[in-house]
């Protein structure tokens, strides 16, 4: 019951996630495959902590991943004879506000917004944007493609 419980009110949460070319997700709702595909990834969600209580009950935290979101409002990535494409990519100097959706120098790509690069990226290239409008980040040169995780340098 609390897993439920917790799911509806991270339901309610996500309506207010923005999406980089502006509005919030429940804007996107109207669309009957979209609102399935998040329905999805709700019900889908990871249990991050699940803490019992003395009087029986549990504090239950769950968490959708952002990608999960990403893929509910574009639909999946087509898959590609060969994912040669670096795995991550560190982008410098975005001015973009974070936000789901981004188009990464034409590519529809999964982001990741982090003020550090984190251990597991430290080797990654690193390529800086050079605009960012709408919901678009533009890069110096073309680098990554579709399976690529563009960690995005967040001021």
């Amino acid at each position: 019951m609390a897993e439920e419980a917790a799911k509806k009110q991270l339901a309610a949460q996500l309506m207010d996630l923005p999406l980089a070319g502006g509005g919030t997700l429940k804007a996107k709702l109207a669309d009957k495959q979209v609102a399935a595909r998040i329905a999805r990834a709700v019900d889908a969600a990871l249990t991050v902590a699940a803490t019992p209580q003395t009087d029986g009950s549990w504090n239950v935290t769950l968490a959708v991943p952002i990608e999960a979101v990403r893929l509910a409002l574009a639909g999946p990535r087509a898959a590609t004879k060969s994912d040669r494409d670096p795995p991550v990519i560190i982008i410098e100097g975005a001015t973009a506000q974070p936000a789901v959706g981004y188009s990464i120098g034409g590519l529809a790509a999964a982001t990741v917004f982090l003020k550090d690069v984190p251990a597991w990226a430290k080797g990654a290239p690193r390529v800086k944007a050079t605009t960012a409008s709408g919901a678009s980040i533009e890069l110096a040169a073309k680098h990554g493609g579709a399976s690529t995780l563009f960690v995005i340098l967040a001021k």
